[in-house]
């Protein structure tokens, strides 16, 4: 048990220490991630819509579909940060269970690669009966090279994550991904238009830029620092406990990436089957929300990270003042408990300035923006459509990012399933075939994306009352213990004996496994689609 002046120490010296913080480096690291990620995205659409009107429709949904897939699938793996993160932080460090950690971990990036690929080999044989023949054979060729990548972009994530927790090394990982997205582009370029190779080049780009990433990191790997673990030795000890912690952690945050990626996708889906020059004259409006969302990602990790470490320090200084029955712990948790409505605050505020700025470069610069994806002859008509569905998406992006940020703040008290069950369920299962019943009535895809702000925004105000509740049951906690602590000395005989009143809620909020196993994020970023 750590005694009572350190765990004091981090919180009384917090502002002073903030400059140097390491969790401000791991939002910068991500920052630049998802800044990477979106370069690649955006760019990758851009070279495609320069082969043809076809590969123009075929660009549009590219994206999502890739971040539906590899980003649903890679989520699973970021419980790798956090499986490690708790193996660092035992009292005995047993690197027979890190090595477990690392192998099994290595074993489902490549498992769960080759699901991936076969998904994307899946989606060459659907696309194009679902869309436009012509543009889903385009976006299907795209998605057949790509598929190469499936495998070594799991493993890119992966290793990211344990050389952040092994080597606390927040600049390896970002260079890999630089390594990855801006040679990607560059290969795809040059294979599309040089080698006229069209869409297979493009992804082939990728899977060339995401093979040589991961070969680099997994030689990286083999430094000193490593080697005690023997990672090349098969056996595993504890290998099926391990699986099953790391796929009942790893699935709800699969589902959080799918409530993000795969309602992008069934819309886009859905109005490629319905007409193929609506899907054109949308892709400004999707790579607008692509760009916006990724940075949103940004605030939700910063807003979760900080809500997380403030709940960590809060558990220890409650189990100090039910050992002490100190005043200044129970401050202190009080304290946390307004740091955190602090940190919400201020990451809203964070994102909406962020958001902002974003839709004023766009929008006022919005036939430049455009033009860069859409045919220079494109019609008066089409245009207007264009315009009126890049507002739209730029509009919907203030619902998302606060439904993304308070989603990220709530993380920080382990609700990750929850909020993410509620998302899928308003914004897909109800949204999607909502939004589109009124917009085949109303022969207007537009529709779409304003039932998708809509059941964002309904999604934003149910994380809200969940944080709401969360914070009020901190404060029912703090205000009953006060009144334990001003009561008559005799009542202090029995405050030991149930120092969490059953009839409080608020003590299930200091679970100590929840709160250690929901800090996942809290590892080094590792910007994924």
């Amino acid at each position: 048990m750590k005694t009572s002046d350190a765990l004091n120490q981090p919180l009384m010296d917090s502002n002073a220490s903030q400059p140097s913080d390491p969790m401000v480096g791991k939002v910068i690291a991500f920052g630049f991630n998802s800044t990477l990620v979106a370069v690649h995205m955006i760019g990758n659409c851009l070279i495609l819509s320069s082969l043809g009107p076809d590969e123009e429709a075929a660009a549009s949904l590219t994206s999502s579909i890739i971040g539906a897939i590899n980003g649903t699938i890679a989520g699973i793996l970021l419980t790798t940060g956090n499986q490690l993160g708790d193996a660092l932080e035992e009292k005995e460090i047993n690197d027979t269970k890190i090595a477990s950690i690392i192998k099994i971990a290595w074993q489902l990036s490549f498992y769960l690669g080759l699901l991936s690929t076969s998904l994307f080999l899946l989606m060459r044989l659907l696309l194009p009966y679902i869309l436009t023949f012509n543009t889903g054979v385009i976006a299907g060729n795209f998605l057949m090279a790509f598929a190469i990548a499936a495998i070594p972009e799991l493993f890119i994530v992966t290793n990211g994550l344990i050389i952040g927790q092994i080597e606390k090394n927040a600049i390896i990982p970002l260079v890999s991904v630089a390594l990855y997205r801006l040679p990607a582009l560059a290969l795809s370029y040059t294979f599309s238009k040089i080698y006229s190779l069209g869409a297979i080049g493009v992804g082939l780009g990728a899977a060339i830029g995401a093979v040589f990433s991961a070969i680099v990191m997994q030689l990286y790997l083999l430094r000193e620092i490593y080697k005690k673990y023997n990672l090349y030795n098969h056996i595993i000890p504890d290998r099926n406990l391990l699986l099953k912690s790391f796929l009942k952690e790893g699935l709800k945050l699969a589902l959080l990436r799918f409530s993000e990626w795969g309602n992008l996708a069934a819309i886009v889906l859905l109005i490629g089957h319905w007409d193929n020059s609506t899907l054109k004259i949308m892709q400004p409006a999707i790579q607008a929300t692509t760009l916006i969302n990724l940075n949103s990602q940004g605030m939700s990790l910063a807003a979760m990270m900080y809500t997380t470490r403030h709940r960590k320090k809060q558990t220890e200084q409650y189990k100090l003042f039910q050992e002490t029955s100190s005043e200044h712990h129970l401050e202190n948790f009080s304290k946390l408990s307004k740091e955190n409505k602090s940190i919400f605050y201020k990451n809203n505020f964070a994102g909406l300035l962020l958001t902002t700025i974003f839709f004023t470069s766009i929008y006022f610069k919005r036939t430049s923006f455009m033009h860069l994806f859409l045919d220079s002859a494109i019609k008066q008509e089409q245009y207007d459509k264009a315009n009126q569905f890049l507002l739209a998406s730029l509009i919907s992006t203030y619902p998302d990012m606060l439904r993304i940020v308070s989603g990220g703040t709530l993380r920080g008290w382990g609700d990750i399933l929850l909020p993410t069950l509620f998302s899928i369920a308003c914004m897909t299962i109800v949204g999607v075939p909502t939004g589109a019943a009124v917009a085949y009535a109303a022969s207007n895809a537009i529709w779409f994306l304003w039932l998708r702000a809509a059941t964002m925004g309904v999604s934003t105000l149910a994380n809200w009352g969940l944080l709401a509740r969360r914070t009020n049951e901190d404060n029912q906690l703090y205000s009953q213990e006060t009144v334990k602590l001003n009561a008559p000395k005799f009542g202090s005989l029995f405050h030991h004996s149930n120092p969490l009143d059953s009839s409080v809620a608020a003590s299930q909020n200091l679970r100590d496994a929840d709160v250690s196993k929901e800090t996942v994020r809290e590892t080094l970023p590792i910007a994924i689609l």
